[in-house]
Order: structure tokens, then C-alpha cells, then sequence
């Protein structure tokens, strides 16, 4: 509406591209939104709660290229469906050609997807609501890697991997890349 600055964003946001980021209940929320609108072209979710999904989204087949960043602690808040939930997804994307990734950052929780121990570091760390990891170390790996993804998704006509995008944005050489992802979501546990 023009009330709402409608006039200003009409015509310069292409609605039929759209990708989207989400953290949490969030990321769950992006998840199926993606798979059930076509305008969705890719989609990059930090520390998702997969309780919400319904049970026809929890068995679906991803159909966009989706990134999952996921705490340390994963396994540890949803050690059996969380993680069958996403080992599914994993699989059947893979079996049907789409582009999925899914890393483990090192050193986080699940509030470090957020940006309140950014604000307040101590503070959370102490309380254990944010991981060893310097708080603005993970927001910053978690939205340059979401960006690298979605627009290498998007975009890229190139030979160089969204990964290699990354890890230029960030800053950082390949060998250092064990520093801050754990590779064990890369492939999943067998149904």
C-alpha cells in the first residue's frame, strides 16, 4: 500500500526471485514457504526448529537450494527427530539434483544465530546462551556464508563455488575452513 512506502518499492523488488534466511522457528517458517511458493529461489535457514513442520513438509523434497547452518549444540536439542528430519531432507534433495549443504558452525549455540549475544557477548556467554565462539564471529561466517549461497544460487554463471565466495568475503584461506565448520552434516547418517 502507499501508506506503507509501497510507491517507493514498486516495480524494484522482483517478486518472482525471491530467497529467503531465516533463524529458528523462522528458519522452519522460510522452509515452508519456500516449498510451497514457486517464487522462492533459494533459501538459507540458521539453527532451524524443525518441531513446527508439519508432518507432509518433514517428509518433503526440498526443491530450491538450501543451506542449514546449525549450532554445535544440534544433536544435543534434537538428537533423534531433529536430526532425522534434516538427514532427510539432506538425502532425498540430493537424490532429486538440488543444491543443499548443511554445516555445523563451530563454537555456537543456538542463540548465536541471533543478535543479542552481539550485543551483549559477556552476558550471554556467561549465562552458556552463546558458544565460545566470539559471538560476532558467527553472525558474521553465518551471514556472509547465507549470502555467498543465495546469490551464487541466484546469479552465478561463474565456475567458483559459493564456498569459495565465502570464504573470500570472510576473509579466510580454505585450510582454516575446519576452524569454524564441523563437516559432519555433510553427509548424512543412512535411513
Amino acid at each position: 500500500p502507499e501508506e506503507l512506502g509501497g510507491g517507493v518499492l514498486k516495480g524494484r523488488i522482483g517478486m518472482d526471485r525471491l530467497m529467503a534466511v531465516g533463524h529458528s522457528f523462522g528458519g522452519a517458517t522460510c522452509l515452508t514457504a519456500c516449498n510451497s511458493d514457486l517464487r522462492f529461489k533459494a533459501c538459507a535457514v540458521f539453527d532451524v526448529w524443525l518441531f513446527p513442520l508439519s508432518l507432509a513438509m518433514a517428509h518433503a523434497t526440498l526443491r530450491i537450494p538450501t543451506l542449514f547452518l546449525v549450532a554445535e549444540t544440534f544433536d544435543n536439542l534434537w538428537p533423534k527427530e531433529g536430526r532425522k528430519v534434516l538427514d532427510g531432507f539432506l538425502r532425498r534433495a540430493r537424490a532429486s539434483g538440488v543444491p543443499i549443504e548443511a554445516f555445523k558452525v563451530i563454537g555456537s549455540r543456538h542463540q548465536n544465530f541471533s543478535d543479542f549475544p552481539v550485543l551483549a557477548p559477556g552476558f550471554t556467554q556467561a549465562l552458556g546462551m552463546a558458544g565460545p565462539t566470539k559471538p560476532s564471529v558467527v553472525i558474521e561466517v553465518a551471514n556472509k556464508c547465507a549470502i555467498s549461497f543465495l546469490l551464487h544460487n541466484h546469479e552465478s554463471t561463474e565456475a567458483v563455488t559459493w564456498m569459495d565466495s565465502a570464504m573470500s568475503f570472510l576473509g579466510i584461506e580454505k585450510p582454516s575452513l575446519s576452524l569454524i565448520f564441523s563437516s559432519s552434516l555433510l553427509n548424512p547418517s543412512p535411513p
